[in-house]
């Protein structure tokens, strides 16, 4: 029987070609619409979180007890002692690909009669280069070399207060023990991120240097950043490695946390696109209710003709789901090839957004992606659609009475 009514629901589906696709056409528009904004928001998203990363917070940190607290003050007296035994331990644990130290600190950028606020970013160039690479971003010098008085500047910075490659300029802080230090500095390098916050503040320097014009310990640092293999195990990761660091006391946090204006951002955007999703719904239902239902009080006669030949209410409301579904399944398709061709288009020449500096390491350009989900998802739920809103049509015409039908005749 099953065979018997999907045979007459795909000729049902084919005799009124029109009203099959306008039905159709409100799922392929959904479908698109779905994909389309899936395959903008992951792109979006996945650049900036992986910007944010590579450039600032790592996947995790691990910082002193209580330092994160005072982060924003870059505070100088407090530091992971003997940071290569710690560094080893977090090495240890699953899924960790990386590890590298950096200490922060404020600090004012001189040269001749300018002066600018800056961060002190001192590095282990070769271990930094495995986690945020600047030197992949440098438009002008050389990555850190035997000199080690060097500094690498922003290019925004760069420009403000007109320095070069090979400018002589100074570096101020406050060392810590409280007391005011300046060191002569070369610049080597001039990079450049594209993200003004960035471009425009942080000025590198190799580690021991910045331990030396602090007054920092050799073996301590303010952070270690660490990078995993999969960020989707991150909270698994992070748990692992404040189970390892336990008789050390250190705080472990993960990008989320280190960065929170970013996490919001990213769930307003999926919030967003869940939004999107209920009106597509909204308006993909009305469309199917409206023409199926077109479709029951156009075939009365029809349906009181199937009655008399002893189809039972099950059998009609099957035929009439089943038309649906086949509706469903078409549109969903061709919903699906649209949305794939369109984003796979703007996957190659991007898409530019105005105002992206409002969000820190948001580009301008954005080069949409999807998942397998970004693609199955939005057509396996416009079917569910599909069939959901034919379940109505379905038993009104299954409450047809055959012999008020069949005076239609």
């Amino acid at each position: 029987m099953m065979a018997t009514s999907l045979k007459l629901a795909w000729r049902n589906v084919q005799r009124n070609k029109r009203r099959t696709l306008i039905t159709a056409s409100a799922i392929v528009v959904g479908v698109t619409m779905m994909i389309i904004v899936n395959g903008i928001i992951t792109g979006l998203l996945d650049r900036t979180i992986a910007n944010s990363v590579e450039l600032e917070t790592g996947h995790i940190k691990v910082y002193p007890h209580g330092y994160y607290e005072k982060s924003d003050l870059l505070p100088t007296d407090m530091y992971i002692n003997q940071y290569p035994q710690v560094a080893n331990v977090v090495d240890s644990v699953k899924d960790v690909l990386a590890t590298t130290p950096r200490i922060k600190a404020g600090g004012i950028l001189q040269t001749g009669d300018d002066s600018t606020r800056v961060i002190i970013n001192g590095i282990d160039p070769e271990g930094d280069s495995k986690v945020r690479n600047l030197e992949k971003r440098i438009v002008e010098g050389e990555y850190f070399t035997d000199n080690n008085q060097s500094i690498m500047v922003g290019s925004m910075l760069a420009d403000r207060i007109d320095i070069e490659v090979h400018s002589e300029v100074f570096l101020n802080s406050i060392a810590s023990d409280g007391e005011p230090v300046s060191r002569q500095c070369e610049v080597t390098a001039i990079f450049e991120t594209g993200f003004s916050s960035y471009d425009s503040s942080m000025v590198f320097i190799p580690l021991e240097q910045a331990q030396s014009l602090l007054k920092v310990r050799s073996g301590d640092v303010t952070e270690i950043v660490v990078m995993i293999d999969n960020p989707e195990h991150i909270s698994d990761v992070a748990a692992s490695i404040s189970s390892v660091l336990q008789e050390y006391d250190y705080e472990v946090l993960r990008w989320e946390q280190l960065s929170p204006e970013l996490a919001q951002f990213a769930e307003m955007e999926r919030s967003m696109s869940y939004l999107f999703l209920s009106i597509v719904i909204i308006v993909a239902v009305i469309g199917i209710l409206n023409t199926m239902l077109m479709a029951v009080y156009e075939r009365v006669k029809e349906i009181g003709v199937m009655a008399a030949f002893g189809y039972k209410r099950q059998n009609i409301i099957s035929l009439f789901v089943l038309e649906g579904l086949i509706i469903g399944i078409i549109g969903a398709l061709a919903g699906c090839i649209v949305g794939v061709g369109l984003i796979h288009y703007f996957s190659t020449v991007g898409i530019t957004f105005t105002g992206a500096d409002v969000v820190e390491f948001m580009e301008p350009h954005i080069y949409p992606r999807l998942s397998v989900v970004d693609v199955v998802f939005p057509c396996i739920f416009a079917v569910g659609v599909a069939l959901v809103a034919a379940l109505y049509p379905a038993y009104k015409a299954s409450a047809v009475e055959p012999v008020e039908a069949l005076r239609h005749v």
